[in-house]
């Protein structure tokens, strides 16, 4: 065992003002010394695979560099540090760069860093593993800007790996048999950044969209993992625009111009039409414009099964057929958990975007989530949108047609998840509850002391001339904000996720000063309360009736059944999926639920 040295910790402290500080959180190496002198740290800097126990709350410094990086492009050399708080200690060379898309705009970036090796190449990583998670050569610092309890995604990757708990991992579900801790979504533990010992913020060290953490080979044109704005205008209308989603696996695939894909400038793979294809000399690269090839087929394919199933419906074909079609080319497990987990915690980013499609086979895709910021009723400005905004209902893709046929397996698949509690209220506000109890009081003071502008530590200020017009109910129906138009009073406009009504004339005048709203553990808390009574509701579950789960309430009784209701009062001729009231002939009257039985 490796142990760091009196005379690096002396060099860490000599000459240093963060010494001399009262509170030991202000430094990182004043964190790294208070917990010293309770533990000895272990030393795993040399190591080139380091395995590690899930730190329940870490502490880390970059330094090395004078700046961070504020773009996807920009790159820096620098050095990380990580103490994970269970006495292990590394120090690692990495190259970082900021992460985001619309978060690369506010003043707290999110980072991408990848392990290096002595002379910053890429090419021999260091390995690191937490937990049960996979090796990994690089992982995500994510800043959470605008969550009060800064780390509202982590909690909702806890809460869906339980939702899959029960469920085969994603590849064997398609019978392609490699074992693996992959999990096709994130996970996080919270951490607090310094940046030249400096105190940077809360973060979450995360997994990032691997190849690794989606259990894919590299070269293997059946395992494609998109990545993107991947919606109905660009996307499953069947006429792609390439340029809005990243091809994340396979690898080394090529352009129209014969150029290697960088997901960074994405642009339209080399088709089988290509010109190249009879110039290329090179037997290694002709594979991979092969393997190009296929990959390019199967995702023209897949924008197409919307367009394929309006067909089927055209020709008037059974619910039975059309299941067998769809079932050809979605995993239909994925989807219903992706709905479900998506309404539970109110989805609002994940209908578009911020959901990775990927398959296995080349032909059946599956759906999991990522980027959760927008979820129990957070918004990117601070304020929260309220329980009855939306059932959080996915127009794109194939999901317009899964409402059609799949409507009974959703809402057996809710009520499973209800009766297992992981949808629980207190299981749920457990989970909340955890990870602010990781972080604790102090850092959570810290940060609001170093980004006092976050949106959600802040009221909102409006502009002369407008008001905040909350009509949630008729939301959707109502114009976006037009810079160019002259509003009068009482006028109304869509912007930032709110409603605004001008108190007089205006134009050029965006309706917030600072668009905000001060949110806390315990509004979301309540949210997740009132958000299980309006999905019972809106799914017809009714925790109090349902008394046991059976198919054949005849056996609860020796008397005979004389009729037989639904959730809504009305006489069915056979018992349904869900919950049935039966009636007795002994005048006895229970309510059964059934579920239905793959």
């Amino acid at each position: 065992m490796k142990y760091l040295s009196t005379l690096l910790l002396s060099l860490f402290f000599a000459g240093s003002a963060h010494a001399q500080v009262d509170d030991w959180r202000s430094s990182f190496y004043s964190v790294t010394e208070h917990m010293r002198q309770t533990s000895t740290l272990e030393d795993l800097s040399g190591d080139s695979v380091i395995l590690l126990p899930m730190p329940r709350m870490a502490y880390v410094n970059i330094k090395g560099t004078m700046s961070l990086p504020t773009s996807k492009t920009t790159k820096r050399n620098a050095w990380i540090e990580l103490f994970d708080g269970k006495g292990h200690y590394f120090k690692k060379r990495i190259v970082i760069t900021a992460q985001g898309n619309y978060t690369l705009r506010l003043e707290k970036k999110s980072y991408n860093f990848d392990l290096s090796d002595k002379n910053w190449d890429l090419t021999s990583q260091p390995q690191i593993s937490f937990g049960n998670w996979v090796d990994q050569d690089g992982f995500l610092l994510k800043g959470f800007y605008t969550d009060a309890i800064r780390g509202i995604s982590e909690v909702g990757y806890k809460l869906f790996d339980e939702v899959v708990e029960d469920r085969k991992p994603f590849w064997e579900r398609v019978d392609y048999k490699k074992e693996s801790d992959a999990r096709c979504y994130p996970d996080g533990f919270p951490c607090a950044v310094y940046f030249n010992s400096e105190f940077l913020g809360i973060y979450s060290w995360q997994l990032k969209k691997s190849r690794k953490n989606m259990n894919m080979k590299k070269h293997t044109a059946e395992h494609v993992h998109l990545d993107g704005d991947l919606r109905n205008d660009f996307f499953f209308n069947g006429k792609i625009e390439w340029d809005h989603f990243d091809v994340r696996n396979p690898k080394n695939i090529y352009t129209k111009s014969n150029v290697e894909y960088d997901g960074n400038s994405p642009t339209e793979l080399m088709g089988d039409d290509s010109p190249y294809l009879s110039t290329t000399e090179s037997a290694d690269h002709m594979k991979d414009l092969v393997r190009t090839i296929k990959v390019k087929n199967y995702i023209i394919d897949f924008s197409q099964h919307t367009t394929y199933f309006a067909e089927l419906e055209e020709k008037g074909v059974t619910p039975e057929e059309f299941r067998a079609e769809f079932e050809k080319r979605y995993e239909i497990q994925s989807l219903i958990d992706y709905y479900v987990f998506h309404r539970m915690i109110m989805n609002l980013d994940g209908m578009n975007k911020n959901w990775q499609w990927f398959t296995y086979t080349g032909t059946k895709w599956m759906v999991a989530p990522y980027d959760l910021d927008m979820t129990f009723g957070v918004t990117l400005y601070g304020f929260p949108i309220p329980v009855e905004r939306t059932k959080s209902f996915i127009t794109q893709g194939p999901y317009p047609y899964f409402d059609k046929y799949y409507s009974e397996d959703e809402r057996d698949r809710y009520i499973e998840l209800r009766q297992k509690g992981v949808f629980n209220v207190d299981n749920i506000n457990a989970l909340l509850q955890d990870w602010c109890d990781r972080i604790g009081e102090e850092y959570y003071a810290m940060e609001k002391e170093r980004w006092p502008e976050s949106p959600c530590y802040n009221d909102l200020e409006i502009s002369p001339n407008w008001e905040l017009y909350e009509d949630w109910e008729n939301f959707d129906t109502y114009k976006d904000y037009n810079q160019y138009r002259t509003y009068t009073k009482g006028e109304i406009c869509l912007f930032q996720s709110r409603l605004w009504r001008a108190t007089g004339e205006t134009v050029g005048v965006e309706p917030p000063i600072r668009n905000a709203g001060k949110d806390d553990l315990n509004r979301i808390k309540t949210w997740v309360a009132q958000r299980m009574d309006y999905m019972d509701a809106f799914y017809g579950y009714d925790p109090v009736a349902i008394e046991e789960m059976t198919d054949d309430a005849s056996t609860t009784t020796s008397a005979k059944v004389t009729n037989i209701y639904n959730i809504t009062g009305s006489a069915v001729q056979s018992s349904q999926t869900g919950v049935n009231i039966y009636r007795y002939s002994d005048g006895s009257v229970r309510k059964v639920m059934r579920l239905k039985r793959n």
